[in-house]
């Protein structure tokens, strides 16, 4: 168990968590399957009444995404490339395709079982962390109802399977290092990096990833995930001339205000351990800090580009002339959170990278931020201590609850 903690970077007392082996105990392990069992029937049932819980879920899988599937089956390869009615990577429609997925009552439960898979993983990685029973469940009902996991779960879309691939290579990874004591290795080191084929911006959590692996010298998994990664993006960028296919190229225009929107989203999310303890600063330093923010925020915000479509509250706030009011919301978080990033080196990169793979355009909606916030939380839950462990569960829990809150208010059905 010291080789393990050593691997995971964790301090001796956060070991404390990790006492006593990675078995999955039965007692623990079947409360875990019921209440997966227990979801997997409410996601059947919100499937037959047809939920629509994240906007433009149904619209977007009926008009772009059971096309493409469709597209997939009818066209060859080449021509398929080059006419794919979507922004994302071609494997998830290859997939779908493959067996034959092509109609709406077969590839949404399709879908949803990848969700379902996804949550199971979850759970799995939460036991093999030592998380407890209680903790376990709240961190497999929060991502289970996330409206931005869910909505696109129950409408077919391809960040769904990203997400499944995501959440099998971290479970993975750690049940490797729990058996052999050291860092990961073999050919499952190529499922993380797959995921860039269905959602080209999953680079991002490969390169989270990578900074782990760096960071306990675990070098060959670091090329690996990074040349395959590359590799990946550049066969992808000979086919289409870019990043997405021609028929979406629109989406790349940068835009420095996604990514400060998505910061002051993920930073106080990741980091709820750290700002509510003894990082917290006075209402002094927080005014200071503020100042100095101000300027630099207020200048990324108002010269960078507008938000095309989506920008949560920031572009209502952009639509009625105050667009200083932006800025004015997002430096007090940044502010407050300045202690926790610097206490929190590599989350920090981490979160500063995702942000900048979202500021590559100006279409801007929560759940690309939501794609984001899972994979890293992850990250985070392994190599923290236990306290920490729980104040990330707590916050998952309240990062869910508030989507859901503000989707009720904002979506009609």
């Amino acid at each position: 168990m010291q080789k393990l903690s050593a691997a995971l970077g964790v301090d001796s007392p956060g070991c404390a968590a990790c006492q006593g082996g990675s078995e999955l105990a039965p007692h623990k392990t079947i409360p875990l399957f019921l209440a997966w069992l227990l979801l997997g029937c409410i996601g059947l049932w919100l499937l037959s009444v047809g939920y629509n819980p994240s906007h433009g879920a149904q619209g977007d899988f009926e008009n772009y995404h059971l096309v493409t599937v469709q597209q997939y089956v009818e066209l060859p390869w080449r021509s398929f490339l080059q006419e794919m009615r979507t922004a994302s990577g071609p494997l998830f429609y290859a997939v779908l395709g493959a067996l034959h997925l092509d109609r709406a009552e077969l590839a949404r439960p399709a879908v949803l079982l990848m969700h379902l898979g996804s949550t199971g993983l979850l759970g799995v990685l939460a036991q093999r962390i030592r998380l407890g029973v209680r903790l376990s469940l709240v961190l497999m009902g929060a991502f289970f109802f996330s409206p931005f996991q869910l909505g696109p779960a129950l409408w077919g879309h391809p960040e769904t399977l990203a997400t499944l691939m995501m959440m099998a290579a971290m479970v993975l990874h750690v049940a490797v290092r729990d058996a052999r004591g050291s860092g990961p290795h073999g050919g499952w080191l190529l499922l993380l990096p797959l995921a860039v084929a269905v959602r080209q911006t999953s680079l991002a959590i490969v390169a989270a990833q990578m900074l782990e692996d760096l960071q306990q010298r675990r070098y060959r998994a670091t090329l690996v995930q990074g040349s395959v990664s590359v590799a990946l993006l550049v066969v992808l960028a000979m086919a289409w001339g870019s990043l997405t296919p021609p028929t979406f190229q629109d989406h790349l225009q940068p835009s420095l205000r996604t990514g400060l929107v998505a910061l002051a989203l993920l930073v106080p999310a990741l980091m709820a351990g750290s700002v509510r303890g003894d990082l917290r600063p006075d209402l002094g330093v927080l005014g200071r800090r503020w100042l100095l923010m101000m300027p630099l925020t207020m200048a990324m915000y108002v010269l960078s580009a507008p938000f095309e479509r989506g920008g949560f509250i920031f572009s209502r706030l952009d639509m009625l002339g105050f667009s200083w009011l932006s800025p004015a919301v997002i430096t007090p978080v940044l502010a407050w959170c300045w202690g926790a990033m610097r206490a929190n080196p590599l989350l920090s990169v981490q979160i500063l990278g995702s942000c900048l793979v979202l500021a590559a355009s100006n279409v801007f909606y929560v759940k690309y931020v939501d794609f984001y916030f899972w994979p890293l939380l992850c990250m985070a839950l392994v190599r923290t201590d236990a306290p920490g462990r729980q104040a990330l569960v707590y916050s998952a829990m309240c990062w869910t609850a508030v989507h859901l809150l503000l989707v009720t208010i904002v979506y009609r059905a």
